[in-house]
């Protein structure tokens, strides 16, 4: 992955598979970067999770998922 923070996947658990981001003011966010954990985490039968930590404190965490959102909570991960 681009950026500052780990490289991908940088912790997992039973379910879910975590990417950690640290910023300082700013976080450019890629779709290329977001597709990667996404196809990664997948192919491994988890939930992709993208988390960036900002100086201040703020943190930012999200399930990454392709469609509609409300069904790719229900249904679980997707398809890579």
């Amino acid at each position: 992955m681009s950026g500052a923070g780990r490289s991908k996947g940088d912790a997992s658990d039973e379910d879910t598979l975590y990417e950690f981001k640290d910023a300082n003011k700013t976080f450019q966010l890629k779709a290329v970067d977001l597709d990667k954990i996404f196809r990664y985490a997948v192919r491994q039968g988890k939930v992709p999770v993208f988390n960036i930590e900002f100086a201040n404190g703020l943190v930012l965490e999200g399930v990454v998922y392709r469609g509609n959102p409300h069904k790719a909570l229900k249904d679980g991960p997707g398809e890579a």
